[in-house]
Formats: C-alpha cells, structure tokens, sequence
C-alpha cells in the first residue's frame, strides 16, 4: 500500500476484521504498535493476538503474491527486527532475491535457514525446490525427498520430489509419487507435460494416450495430445517442403498451426514448445514456496486467459 507502512497496514487489516466481527476499534497504550498487536472483544477489554509475527508472515506473503515484492521485503524484515531466527521470513527473502535475480544471495539465505532448522521439511522442501530451479536435480532431488519422508502426508511435497525425478529422466521412479499425489491419470499426463517440454514427443504421447484411457474427460491431456500431433504433423509437413524442388522455403508455403499452441520455429525450421510454453502452476506447489521450472500444470481445469495471466505475473519462477 503506497504511503503507508506495514504496521499501519495491518492495523487497517485488523480494524476490518474488527468491525466485521462486531468488535469496537483498536486501541492500545503504546499507539500504533497497538494496531497490529492487539484487537478489542469489547468495551476496554482489548485481546492480545495470538501470533502477532504470524500475522506479519501472512501479509508479507500476500504481498509476493500480488507481485510487491518493496511491500513484502519490508514486512519479512519486520518480522526478522523481533525475530531474527524466523526461518518463514529469511526463505521469504531468499525468494525475493532470486526473483530479482541475486541468485547468491537467495542461496545464502537458503543455507541459513538449513543451519537454523536442517530437519524442518518446510525448509528441506524449500531448499529443494530452491537448487530444482538451478537444474541441480542431485542436491533437489535428496532435499524433496528427506522433506516427503519428514512429512509424508504433505502431496506437495511428493508431488515436487516427483517433478525433480521426472525432470532428471528417472520417469519410472516419478509416476509412483505422481500416482500418490494426484491420481494415476494426472500422473501420466504430468509425465507427458514434462516430456512434452523436453521435447520426447513421442513418449509424451504415450502417456497421454494412458492417462486419457484412464480418464477420457481430462481436458489438459486432449488438448496437449493434439498439440504435440499437431506438432508432429507440422515438422512431417517440413521436411516434405523441404524436400521439394526449386528451392521453395518450407516457411512460406506450410502454416504451423502449432504456433497458435506456445510453440515456436527454430532457426533451422524445427518445431519445438517455446520457452515457458503453456506453463501453469503445480497443483501441488504451495503458496509462497520456491517454483521449480517447467513443472507441470495442475488438474483444475484452467482457462487459457488464466495460463496467461499467471504466465505473465510468474516471470521465471
């Protein structure tokens, strides 16, 4: 909220919920520190919040999750003025960092919070995802697991350690944790999205071709199963331009209509997905969580305006 500081902001925040409670306005002896740090439950008797830094942690990561990046810094240095070991708020800032592209410092705030609390699966998922998008798939790989094991009730966390093993080429170690977290059909169309990316187009097509035998109404799958046949269709067109005489130029005479699906020509005339192409969110990150790239999309169905939306707002996470 421009012009306004934080504390002030989530005094407002708490004045609404106040009124929307029926309770009277905040007040407290110590001024402003007493909007966000106590709330009334009736005439003079004002209630203490419970988790006052928790509250602060939840503004901070709304604030990343509108895109306040000033906003949500200040709140998670806030929160490290009264708590300085907050492992939420040093992750909250790495986060940040690697958003605008301190890389080192992100890592280091990482590696701060794995010596503060080394056997929290929150921190232990975090790190994962944080060195899954570095492509350091080992390092990814043993954090998400330790944090699924930690945890093994949390799907996020199978979901993402599934994503790592995917996306390292271990596809038969991730369909059992894709399985577990979101069915069998989604976890072959998962698959099939990864290998889509990676440009496998042919075994991307035999999971779809599984999922959609286990379920025949999942959207997602049909319309990536037509991209990647329409693909297909395209570069066969390619090559037969290619091979024509008279030099004609494959590019004008053949219409990818992949193109029209988030794909692009390379240089030498071949089709491949393009960069961040149709890229949603996971269905098992959680909010404020480090994002690993080109992880696949969730199961919900999602409009395309929405795809673009969220592409537009996710920049590289």
């Amino acid at each position: 909220m421009p012009g306004i500081s934080i504390r002030a902001s989530l005094g407002l925040a708490i004045c609404l919920a106040a009124c929307v409670t029926g309770c009277t306005t905040v007040r407290g002896p110590d001024g402003e520190k007493a909007l966000w740090s106590t709330v009334t439950t009736g005439p003079g008797k004002p209630k203490k919040l419970n988790d006052p830094i928790g509250l602060t942690i939840a503004y901070a990561r709304l604030q990343e999750e509108l895109g306040q990046a000033g906003e949500a810094r200040q709140a998670y240095r806030a929160v490290l003025e009264d708590e300085p070991k907050s492992v939420e708020a040093i992750l909250g800032i790495a986060r940040l960092d690697q958003l605008a592209g301190r890389s080192q410092e992100a890592e280091s705030g990482i590696q701060k919070a794995m010596l503060l609390k080394p056997s929290d699966p929150m921190v232990m998922h975090a790190a994962g995802q944080f060195y899954a998008s570095k492509n350091e798939w080992n390092k990814a790989g043993d954090l998400l697991s330790k944090a699924m094991m930690a945890e093994p009730e949390n799907k996020a966390y199978c979901h993402d350690f599934a994503i790592v093993l995917a996306r390292s080429g271990r596809v038969d170690q991730a369909m059992p944790h894709f399985v577990r977290a979101v069915g069998e059909a989604e976890a072959h169309y998962n698959v099939a999205f990864i290998l889509y990316q990676q440009g496998n187009l042919d075994l991307a097509e035999q999971h779809l071709v599984q999922a959609l035998g286990k379920q025949r109404d999942l959207k997602q799958a049909k319309s990536l199963l037509a991209d990647i046949r329409n693909v297909k269709e395209d570069r066969a067109a390619l090559a037969e331009n290619a091979a024509a005489p008279n030099g004609v130029s494959p590019a004008s005479h053949t219409v990818i209509r992949s193109e029209s699906h988030g794909l692009r020509r390379t240089a030498d005339g071949s089709v491949v997905p393009a960069i961040n192409a149709r890229q949603v969110p996971s269905a098992g990150n959680s909010s404020g969580q480090f994002a690993m790239p080109s992880q696949a999309p969730p199961q919900s169905p999602v409009q395309y305006e929405q795809v673009e939306q969220w592409n537009n707002q996710r920049g590289v996470w």
